[in-house]
């Protein structure tokens, strides 16, 4: 008896530890009503709880000198004079110090390793690491580390001055949407530290400051740890350190490993106190194992602690739902429960912030429907509306029918099916009726599945019937996106279906809608067999309507367009004959077909045709159906890419952002089309050199196309060959191999070993190859891919000359340099094309020419061409754009073959200068500037500006794996 009167004082101890201490006594009286005794004890232990004991005081009795600081006011340490101590903590003492060797004025914080922490010294060493791998501006930034006369390492720190994150919000008595504009600041820092291998460990208010302009600054890297500390195996073994309990994950309190998934935690903690005033639990002063037993438990919602806190900062009302989710999903105790990153839980804040669907509510799925309903109310009445045009077309055709009934049996049996397709919709539209629903409002989706139920109740409809509705309903279902729902549909209506007299046009309407859904997933052999039995279905008919032949040919070159474009432009120019001559001019028909036309001409690299034709297609989407509407989002999306393509970026941009703009609004965030149309607009952020803005962005479309869409989709192959490419800009060469495995194996699982879409990944792993110095494979891998475009491509096409360009230049490393100037040579003409695109294809070819001239010691010839390039360069892209470094160093090392030191060192500086603002001190490509920028030096006999330079590429360079590196080390070694 007396065990578990004891096991209920220690539920109900821990549970009112986790309620805010205004709740705690209503909480007990509740759940001690029948036992005042147990009231009493609680009540006692709560306040000793409360209580501060011995630990919790002052080693220093009251009135008692404080201790003193190591540095008096004035104390030098190099270019820094201390003026006061401002805070102390578990290893260090920070001051507030002003430079004082005249050079400028700047105020700082200098951080100090405390004497009696000496044995902290590896952690204090491993925060100056951590900070000099991190420049963001919601970071603090590291300026400076010395030691001071005993020995002692201090870190000198850009000075913030401002407020704990929750004093400000709480000062300016800050909105919801405020707190949570800030937290997103916060996220964007911890997400950029994660990024760099960081885990910051102990993030709280105290370590978070708001400026008085509104700029978040995150402090204290001082218990931070790698995530991969393999890569720096001093910093291995810091992996113990002191946290703040109250903001400490339950993996941190029990010494599991440490993730990224525990920073999530702690934000969480924080976001928690941001809204309410409180913390979800309160495990100061308790034991580990008590500590881990209260945090076993959920913590309870913010909207219910806002609630019962008399002074709560903001109204319960606002928290419930969204807020709630979000922060439950930060304070999961199993860290695979949490949101999957740091950008992720901070792009679910945003859409709380812009009324979209949270992805924390994943799975409650009346929330998402009536979010859905109340933000896309309009394309939800736009479906409806279809189904109303539908019903009154059907009517129109009944009476039609009826007029023509004494003319034939068909007439008759047409007459028969409008009657009871109409009947049925009467029976559909009566679900929306009051008395029905019981007042509840109705989503499109859940009308279809009460039309579904309907139609397999219905036992005595006619076969053509069923069919003709399964078919209607299902295309529906498509065009909310449920395509898993309509599939099913759709095959279990196919079945049988010739052998009991279904009229033709019904299993042509079906095949092309199970065609679509494929074609949009990517399954490109199955779409064409779809195609392959609707075009035998018509061939064999007789008064077929000009639509479906029309729909058949544009859907067969749309897909074609993947694989095959040159077959794809000879059936999409048959198709418009077809239908200028059906349908005329202004007719839907006709824009798509130059839709399709567009898209294909892309393909095949023929950007201003494809613009051209693209924009009549717009012009035409729009008069026929206004200004937000899916297909003008298609449209858009299409001549966004033509003219990225084209290199005209700011058209680009414009152009897909409206396209993203309608597809959000019309479709949603998680729509396949949605996702395609982000991932187009990142491209041409990062045509700007944008990679480390948009790399998070990617990563989270390719979570979100992953979970809409499965695992082998041509959406998700494409990100992944796109987050590939944005890794080996930024240097990630390992995750880029990673990503380009991914998309090879989707696209090999999409369309086969040979599909036109390897062209591309392939030839991007080549570039890898080549920038990594692995030069015979990359030769090896663009002979793959130059075998596989010349299948699918024209000669001139755009993929089929990257591929040109870049085996060129791998030949060129591999030393085949007469087999790479016999490549690239045809593709250099002294004419200047007209397009964008072929204008830097031409830019390209003349650097790959170029490097193999060089090589040949053909110096004069090789510097007009690296010249010719950079004209060209310098016309096509603005002063330090990233695009110019390459032509730079190229044009640079040439004048120093002809002994022009001085023009040499002159572009060799801006193309360090330009690559460094791209590119990481270790990073191949800035390497290679820095290592010829020297031999330029040398040339012009600095020798001090030569070992100075030397000495800073000695470490990357010895410390550098790949095999880069060995050429660069023997240049190095001849100075």
């Amino acid at each position: 008896m007396q065990s578990e009167r004891w096991l209920r004082i220690d539920a109900l101890f821990a549970q009112a530890l986790a309620l805010p201490p205004a709740t705690r006594h209503a909480f007990l009286e509740r759940h001690c009503a029948d036992d005042p005794g147990l009231l009493d004890e609680l009540q006692q232990l709560l306040c000793a709880h409360d209580s501060p004991g011995i630990l919790d005081r002052s080693f220093y009795p009251r009135g008692s000198p404080q201790p003193e600081s190591s540095l008096g006011a004035g104390t030098r340490l190099g270019p820094w004079q201390v003026e006061a101590l401002i805070g102390r903590g578990g290893m260090g003492e920070v001051y507030a110090a002003d430079r004082a060797d005249g050079a400028f004025e700047q105020r700082v914080a200098l951080k100090l390793l405390r004497h009696e922490a000496s044995g902290q010294l590896n952690r204090f060493h491993a925060e100056r690491r951590f900070l000099a791998r991190l420049e963001h501006p919601g970071i603090a930034r590291l300026l400076d580390a010395g030691t001071t006369s005993d020995g002692r390492p201090y870190t000198v720190m850009e000075y913030v001055e401002g407020e704990s994150l929750t004093a400000y919000c709480r000062n300016r008595r800050s909105n919801l949407r405020e707190r949570l504009e800030l937290f997103t600041q916060v996220c964007d820092a911890v997400a950029f530290a994660h990024r760099n291998l960081v885990i910051h460990r102990d993030l709280k208010p105290a370590n978070i400051l708001v400026a008085s302009d509104g700029a978040v600054k995150l402090l204290d890297f001082g218990i931070a740890k790698l995530i991969d500390a393999a890569a720096l195996p001093r910093d291995a073994d810091i992996t113990i350190a002191p946290f703040t309990p109250d903001y400490a994950a339950p993996e941190q309190l029990s010494g599991e490993a440490i993730t990224t998934a525990t920073d999530i935690y702690a934000l969480g903690v924080l976001l928690f106190e941001l809204l309410t005033g409180e913390r979800p639990f309160h495990l100061h002063g308790l034991p580990t194992a008590r500590a881990l037993m209260l945090m076993d438990r959920d913590a309870p919602p913010v909207s219910r602690v806002a609630h019962a806190t008399p002074d709560a900062p903001l109204p319960p009302r606002v928290l419930v739902g969204d807020v709630d989710a979000i922060v439950a999903k930060c304070l999961r105790k199993e860290p695979s429960r949490r949101f999957e990153t740091v950008n992720g839980l901070k792009l679910d804040v945003e859409r709380h912030l812009r009324g979209e669907p949270v992805l924390a509510r994943e799975g409650v799925r009346l929330y998402v429907f009536g979010r859905q309903l109340r933000r896309y109310r309009w394309a939800v009445a736009a479906v409806l509306a279809v189904i109303v045009a539908l019903a009154a077309g059907l009517a129109g055709t009944m009476w039609q029918a009826r007029v023509a009934r004494a003319q034939a049996d068909r007439a008759e049996q047409q007459a028969a099916r409008a009657e009871a397709v109409r009947q049925f919709l009467s029976g559909v539209f009566n679900q929306t009726n009051p008395d029905e629903n019981r007042g509840a409002p109705i989503s499109a989706h859940e009308l279809l599945d009460k039309a579904t139920q309907l139609l397999a109740q219905n036992k005595d409809d006619q076969p053509a019937v069923k069919a003709d509705l399964t078919e209607f309903i299902a295309s529906l279902y498509i065009g909310i996106g449920d395509r898993d729902r309509a599939e099913s549909m759709l095959k279990d209506g196919m079945k049988g279906l010739r052998g009991v007299g279904i009229p033709v046009d019904i299993q042509v309407r079906s095949l092309l809608d199970l065609a679509a859904i494929d074609e949009i997933r990517g399954a490109f052999p199955a779409a064409r067999e779809q195609l392959r039995s609707a075009l035998e279905l018509v061939h064999g008919a007789v008064n077929v309507d000009p639509l479906l032949i029309s729909t058949i040919q544009q859907r067969r070159a749309s897909i074609e367009a993947q694989a095959d474009p040159k077959a794809a432009e000879a059936i999409v120019r048959d198709s418009l004959s077809f239908d200028l001559a059906h349908f005329g001019p202004d007719s839907a028909p006709v824009e798509s077909d130059l839709e399709t036309l567009g898209r294909v001409l892309s393909r095949l690299g023929r950007q201003d045709e494809a613009i051209t034709a693209l924009s009549q297609a717009l012009s035409k989407a729009r008069k026929l159906y206004g200004d937000e509407h899916t297909l003008i989002a298609h449209v858009l999306n299409a001549l966004g890419n033509a003219l990225q393509r084209n290199r005209d970026f700011p058209a680009a941009e414009r152009a897909l952002t409206e396209s993203l703009a309608i597809s959000i609004k019309l479709l949603g965030t998680d729509h396949p089309d949605t996702l395609q149309i982000e991932s187009n607009l990142l491209l041409v952020l990062e045509s700007e050199g944008r990679y480390r803005e948009t790399l998070p962005r990617r990563l989270d479309n390719l979570a979100r196309a992953k979970k809409a869409l499965g695992d082998t989709h041509s959406v998700v192959g494409w990100d992944y060959n796109n987050i590939g490419l944005t890794q080996l800009e930024l240097g990630m060469f390992a995750d880029a191999q990673v990503s380009q495995s991914q998309a090879r194996r989707i696209w090999i699982a999409i369309d086969g070993a040979d599909s036109a879409e390897l062209a591309t990944v392939v030839q991007n792993i080549g570039r890898r190859l080549s920038v990594e110095g692995r030069y015979r494979e990359a030769a090896t891998a663009l002979r793959e891919a130059l075998r596989i475009a010349h299948m699918h491509f024209p000669e001139n096409s755009a993929v089929t000359r990257h591929c040109v360009i870049k085996l060129a230049l791998a030949l060129v490393g591999e030393g085949h340099t007469q087999e790479a100037i016999r490549l690239v040579e045809p593709l250099v003409d002294a004419s200047q094309p007209a397009s964008g695109n072929d204008r830097y294809l031409l830019i390209l070819a003349q650097m790959a020419l170029g490097e193999a001239l060089l090589a040949e010691h053909q110096s004069e010839a090789a510097s007009a061409t690296a010249h010719a390039a950079l004209a060209g360069a310098r016309q096509q892209f603005p002063q330090g754009h990233f695009l110019l470094g390459a032509p730079l160093l190229l044009a640079g090392r040439t004048e120093a073959a002809l002994g022009n030191g001085a023009a040499a060192e002159s572009l060799l500086r801006e193309a360090v200068a330009v690559m460094g603002a791209m590119y990481g001190p270790e990073d191949p490509r800035l390497l290679s500037a820095n290592v010829a920028l020297a031999e330029a030096l040398a040339m012009r006999h600095q020798n001090d500006a030569v070992r100075a330079l030397v000495s800073e590429l000695v470490p990357p360079l010895a410390s550098a794996t790949l095999p880069f590196a060995i050429g660069l080390r023997a240049r190095i070694g001849k100075l």
